[in-house]
């Protein structure tokens, strides 16, 4: 039982709706990405060993959800540059 419940909990980790993923921060994003790597890697190397299975599906699942996760990111990053440049563009008020 205990292998099984692994097994889920990767599965789960996996998919990530979009509402999910729009309430994530940064570093949380960068987490979650770092964690996806590491089971694609794994899931990627179960191909190379003879006996085990190799899931497309899942690998496939993974990879979409990264690029979710770093199209997320870097709309994130790219709204706060243009607040911080907004900012110093902003005219000084005139004194009265």
């Amino acid at each position: 039982m205990r292998h099984l419940s692994k097994k889920v909990e990767v599965l789960k980790l996996a998919i990530l709706k979009k509402s999910e993923i729009n309430k994530l921060n940064e570093e949380e994003i960068v987490s979650k990405v770092n964690q996806l790597i590491n089971d694609y890697n794994r899931e990627v190397a179960a191909k190379k060993v003879p006996g085990k299975s190799f899931n497309h599906g899942k690998a496939r699942e993974i990879r979409k959800t990264i690029a979710r996760l770093l199209t997320r990111y870097n709309l994130l990053t790219s709204a706060r540059q243009k607040e911080a440049k907004n900012k110093q563009l902003q005219p000084a008020k005139p004194k009265k």
